[in-house]
C-alpha cells in the first residue's frame, strides 16, 4: 500500500495560560516532505534540549492561579505540550 505524500510542518506548544504566548511555541519545524504519519513525526521530534530550555524559563514564571503565594511553574512534561502538524499540500498515490 502507498503512503501518502506531503508537505508538512510541526509545531509543538506549551499551553499552559501562565506561559506569554510569544514564549509558549517550543518547536516549529521548516516545512518538509514526508511519508510519515503525525505520530511518527512527533517519534522523530528531539524535544530533550526544548523542554530543559523551556523548563528553565517556565521556573522564572509565576503561577497566577494561585493568589495565596508566590508559586513558580512546575516542569512541563512531554504529555503536557500540544503537537499539531499542518499539512500544506498532499499528493495521493493514483
Amino acid at each position: 500500500m502507498s503512503r501518502l505524500r506531503r508537505m508538512v510542518k510541526v509545531f509543538v506548544c506549551d499551553p499552559d495560560e501562565n506561559v506569554p504566548v510569544e514564549k509558549c511555541l517550543l518547536h516549529e519545524s521548516e516545512a518538509m516532505m514526508t511519508e510519515l504519519s503525525n505520530e511518527e513525526l512527533y517519534f522523530d521530534l528531539d524535544l530533550k534540549p526544548l523542554i530543559k530550555a523551556h523548563n528553565a524559563y517556565r521556573k522564572t514564571l509565576l503561577n497566577k492561579k494561585i493568589r495565596s503565594r508566590k508559586e513558580h511553574l512546575e516542569k512541563v512534561r512531554l504529555g503536557d505540550l500540544r503537537y499539531a502538524v499542518l499539512s500544506l499540500v498532499e499528493f495521493r498515490p493514483t
